[in-house]
């Protein structure tokens, strides 16, 4: 029978039409009666003389289908899927894979039979295989239910209805089912089992978005004493809570760190297992009086430092005292002093760069009052020139009045009474600063503070 001479509802089958199948098979099965499997040495010729066995079986098949023998046709069906099964599990081969196909959707098992069509179609390099496996997708679609898997993260292991009926690849995966109520089980190593409930119709494909939840166990944390705050891989991860606490966490390997007011943090690595519970307790050490250290620098050297009243030395100076509120000055005779009230952190350095200002001696009164006075004297005397020439100038225009002459005399006039009032201001002013001018003043000393977490080369 040539490719296109498949009758109604019977699979073609791939591979060369031989006269005497009969005796091809008697030949075959007596040979596979009398050596065992073992014996073949290249799995290769025994895929080939399963392949042709195949063959034969499927021709004696459409033989028994013509005559009306269905139950004969059906057992030569079967037996040809079990030597094509065993051909492509010797050799892959996408003929013997698309015979398999043909023989499981003769015996009426599309599900199968889609199954292998679509893994055809993905994997088959040769156009003339892809095009044979999507007519067989064709024609069983229609009668398939088909349901898509898909996990969040991928990967997990699919199993359909029960886990002993076997697995069905890993996620993401698109399979047939027989339409109905199906239950979908999903399992990924560090996660919880997923389940879901699907209802399949012939024709139809429903997909399934599955988001695994991590595995969990359970932490139990303890301490001496009791009350510290327990967080999660570093000193400021996420707060678990105060001990004694029990916590739920995702399966794997944690660190648990524990701080607790007046005592030394300590840590601890749990492996958190989903069977048991996993105990950590943890005796807490007392934590030693808070220290800090600070540093003094100065402008001028041989600065007295005092510490709360008491003398730490001259600068340059670094000390060591306990942790809070100190009161720090520092003096220099001739200078202003420097005093501040300063919080020192446990654990701290402290750098001051103190710059002290010289005290400003007392001094004669400034220039600037005599100043103003000498310009308030000058305009004066140049008032009182203008007003002398603006009385010659009246004299003269009483004599011999002209209109120039009385022009020149109204222009002096009005200069002297500018200067003179002028002046009079510029004098009053003068005499102000004279009376209230303050001696020049002392600038204050300055420090700059620079903090920083303990540690070496701190204290340069």
């Amino acid at each position: 029978m040539t490719r296109n001479e498949r009758p109604p509802h019977a699979p073609w089958c791939r591979g060369p039409r031989r006269n005497g199948s009969s005796c091809l098979l008697a030949l075959t099965g007596l040979l596979f009666t009398l050596l065992p499997a073992r014996a073949w040495a290249d799995p290769a010729i025994e895929a080939k003389l399963r392949f042709e066995l195949g063959v034969s079986l499927i021709q004696q098949a459409e033989s028994l289908r013509t005559r009306g023998r269905v139950v004969e046709q059906r057992q030569r069906l079967e037996a040809a899927l079990g030597e094509f099964l065993t051909s492509d599990r010797l050799s892959p081969n996408p003929s013997v894979k698309l015979n398999i196909g043909l023989c499981l959707e003769a015996l009426g098992r599309e599900d199968d039979a889609y199954s292998v069509f679509a893994e055809l179609q993905t994997v088959a390099q040769e156009p003339r295989d892809r095009h044979d496996a999507a007519q067989g997708l064709a024609r069983v679609l229609p009668k398939v239910a088909r349901l898509s898997v898909h996990t969040t993260p991928p990967g997990a292991a699919l199993f359909l209805d029960r886990k002993n009926l076997g697995q069905f690849g890993s996620t993401p995966r698109t399979l047939a089912a027989p339409p109905g109520p199906h239950r979908v089980i999903v399992e990924l190593p560090g996660f919880q089992v997923g389940t879901a409930t699907v209802v399949l119709v012939a024709g139809e494909a429903v997909d399934l978005d599955l988001s695994l939840q991590p595995q969990q166990g359970e932490v139990r944390i303890q301490s001496t004493p009791a009350g510290a705050s327990a967080r999660l891989q570093t000193p400021d991860g996420p707060l678990l809570g105060a001990t004694p606490l029990s916590a739920h966490l995702p399966i794997g390997r944690y660190r648990i760190w524990l701080a607790h007011p007046g005592f030394l943090s300590a840590r601890e690595d749990v492996d958190v297992d989903p069977i048991r519970p996993s105990v950590i307790d943890v005796p807490l050490s007392p934590a030693p009086p808070p220290k800090a250290r600070a540093r003094v620098l100065s402008n001028v050297a041989d600065a007295l430092v005092r510490v709360d009243g008491q003398d730490a030395g001259f600068t340059p100076i670094v000390f060591e005292t306990q942790a809070g509120k100190h009161r720090i000055e520092v003096l220099k005779t001739g200078h202003q002093p420097w005093k501040s009230e300063i919080e020192l952190g446990s654990g701290e350095f402290l750098g001051l760069e103190v710059t002290l200002e010289p005290v400003a001696e007392a001094t004669v009164t400034r220039p600037w009052p005599w100043v103003v006075l000498s310009v308030a004297g000058a305009g004066a005397i140049a008032g009182g020139v203008f007003g002398a020439r603006a009385l010659v100038l009246a004299n003269d225009y009483e004599a011999a009045p002209t209109r120039a002459t009385y022009e020149d005399g109204r222009t002096s006039s009005l200069v002297a009474d500018s200067l003179l009032i002028g002046s009079s201001v510029v004098g009053v002013i003068g005499l102000g600063l004279l009376v209230f001018d303050d001696p020049p003043k002392s600038q204050a000393s300055r420090a700059m503070v620079d903090r920083r977490p303990d540690g070496k080369g701190t204290d340069r």
